[in-house]
């Protein structure tokens, strides 16, 4: 085996090691070479940002010259109209100081305006018994110094009268007419369904001086609304279409009406929201406006609706009761007033139940006149509220109340108030509009058709509508059932009644059958004696059937005392009363048992 020689070993090493530095030495050179590229990126993009940046200071530096610029030039202008001013006031002090004598006068005019003012405002709060606004005196920071949020009345009489003809107002008097699109052009909704109303029912003489006032009146009241999203002057037009609408499917009850009562129910309807400030009674009272106090807090806004309607009358080119005597005109008040009034929902629930007894005891009379007020009062009552009755197209036209209930609701939570039900928005429409209507059109509605069978077209107008809200909801909801307006007592005394006429009916069929074929002499029953006993026990039921009719005057006599103690926690029990029970009946279904036992012998 041979040896490598010693310089050989060495020479080798040296060049694999020579080698080995120079790949080190490539691959530093690479990797310096990879830094120096992403420095050159890194400079290129940083010199990008610099450019940028640099644009931006040059746009800034524009815009603030150009502010500055707009400064100098305002600051020029307000120099050149301070000069202006200071020129305009020494001319002014020379006119005055030059003007002494001009002054004086100017000075005693205003007085003497000032004196003629007062003197008209003493005139009407005289006229109306009491202030609607708070004295300067008053004008503290007293809870009780709140100046109310209904605008003055405006009694002049520079109105425009703004009467057209009516499209396709040949179907004005049926339910679900659109007033919105009654007239065309700048014609007024207000005026001109009171004038076709007016015209329709011959309530004046056309070429006499009280149509003109009519108009003139109509024209004052509707400068009067303001305009509301929901209580306007159209609302009060729709609210007189709908109770004509209910007036005509009522037979004879026009015909009936007196020109009086004709006049105040249409002049009711069209005036009973003026004024209106879109805020409810619980707003006035939380808010302690001065109307509030003013009509001692009932049935503020329609009390100072009626106030408003014939204040407008007080005017003589309105005053179209004029030729009447005052028996005349006192009747429209008091008509008008009772109508208004009975518009407030607060009375809504109490008037239910009056008008509902006279459901269940077929009572109204239109040949009455007490009754016929009672009809009209509930028809504009139920027209009010009835948008609903309207048919699905129109009635979408009125939703507007919501957002006049929403705006309250602003104004409550922005005063830390209690948001009033239904004012607080983000709620569901389509149950607040089922509410309602199951709530309070369904039911008055539901007892107008039991009383006037005749008005269906709102019934049928609500069902569907009602329907068309539970589909949007997704929900599967009945329609409500009808209301009974028949008390227990009155069902056992019907039941009583119907007792009655089937022993009367018995009786004439046992003489008749008694007469054609009389029976055996040994059969015979005794049909005398079973006459007498019938005729006994008839007269019981008679005696029975009074004592039962006391007796629901006696109920109704407690209910209503019960009514104006409940909120006191008292209780009334009916005393001394006789009842009429269950066991009243069986003599009588004895008897009628007999009879006909008697009557087969007698066929036999």
């Amino acid at each position: 085996m041979s040896v490598p020689r010693l310089d050989e070993v060495d020479q080798t090493s040296a060049v694999e090691r020579f080698n080995a530095v120079a790949a080190e030495l490539r691959n530093v050179s690479q990797e310096l070479r990879e830094a120096n590229d992403e420095l050159k990126k890194k400079n290129k993009e940083l010199s990008d940002e610099i450019n940028r940046l640099q644009s931006v200071t040059n746009h800034l530096q524009h815009e603030k010259s150009l502010e500055e610029q707009k400064c100098l030039k305002l600051t020029t202008q307000n120099t050149r109209l301070s000069r202006t001013n200071t020129e305009l006031q020494e001319k002014c002090e020379q006119l005055l100081s030059s003007n002494e004598t001009e002054k004086q006068e100017r000075e005693s005019i205003k007085a003497e305006l000032d004196k003629l003012k007062l003197e008209h405002e003493r005139a009407v709060t005289d006229l109306q018994g009491k202030s609607e606004k708070p004295s300067i005196a008053q004008n503290t920071g007293s809870r009780w110094a709140h100046p109310t949020i209904v605008e003055d009345i405006s009694l002049s009489t520079d109105v425009h009268i703004r009467v057209g003809k009516l499209t396709n107002f040949d179907h004005f008097f049926q339910c679900g007419y659109d007033v919105t699109t009654c007239c065309d052009g700048d014609l007024s909704v207000f005026q001109s369904v009171a004038h076709f109303v007016a015209v329709k029912w011959q309530l004046f003489d056309a070429d006499k001086k009280e149509s003109h006032r009519w108009n003139k009146a109509c024209a004052m009241l509707e400068a009067n609304y303001k305009n509301n999203p929901y209580h306007n002057a159209v609302h009060a037009a729709d609210v007189l279409q709908g109770t004509c609408s209910l007036i005509a499917a009522c037979p004879g009850l026009l015909a009936a009406m007196s020109k009086v009562e004709k006049v105040a129910v249409v002049f009711a309807a069209l005036a009973h929201d003026v004024r209106h400030p879109g805020r409810a009674q619980n707003f006035l009272k939380a808010t302690i406006d001065h109307l509030y106090l003013v009509y001692g807090g009932n049935s503020v806004l329609e009390t100072m609706h009626v106030f408003s309607a014939f204040n407008v009358l007080s005017v003589e080119e309105a005053d179209f009761t004029s030729d009447w005597n005052s028996e005349e005109a006192l009747q429209l008040h008091s008509i008008v007033s009772k109508i208004i009034t009975h518009t407030d929902m607060a009375l809504h629930m109490g008037s239910m139940q009056k008008w509902g007894a006279r459901v269940s005891g077929n009572t109204l009379n239109i040949q009455d006149a007490a009754d016929r007020l009672e009809i009209l009062t509930l028809f504009v009552h139920a027209a009010d509220i009835g948008a609903q009755t309207k048919g699905l197209e129109v009635s979408q036209k009125w939703t507007s109340i919501v957002e006049e209930m929403y705006a309250q609701g602003d104004d409550e939570k922005r005063l830390g108030l209690p948001i009033s039900p239904g004012n607080a928005r983000g709620g569901s429409f389509e149950r607040g509009q089922i509410f309602f209507l199951e709530t309070f059109v369904w039911p008055i509605y539901d007892l107008i058709n039991q009383l006037f069978p005749s008005i269906e077209a709102p019934i049928v107008n609500l069902k569907t509508l009602h329907q068309h809200y539970v589909g949007k909801l997704g929900e599967q909801k009945d329609f409500p059932s009808r209301a009974n307006f028949v008390p227990p007592l009155e069902q056992k005394i019907q039941s009583l009644s119907a007792d009655v006429e089937r022993y009367r009916a018995a009786v004439s069929k046992m003489v008749e059958a008694q007469n054609k074929a009389p029976t055996p002499p040994n059969e015979t029953p005794d049909f005398n004696s079973l006459i007498q006993e019938f005729q006994k026990r008839f007269s019981a039921l008679e005696e029975r059937e009074e004592r039962a009719a006391a007796y629901q005057e006696k109920l109704a006599d407690i209910a209503g005392k019960m009514y104006q103690k409940k909120k006191k926690g008292s209780s009334v029990e009916p005393t001394n009363s006789t009842v009429c029970t269950e066991g009243d009946h069986d003599p009588l279904r004895r008897a009628l048992e007999l009879l006909d036992q008697a009557m087969q012998r007698s066929n036999q």
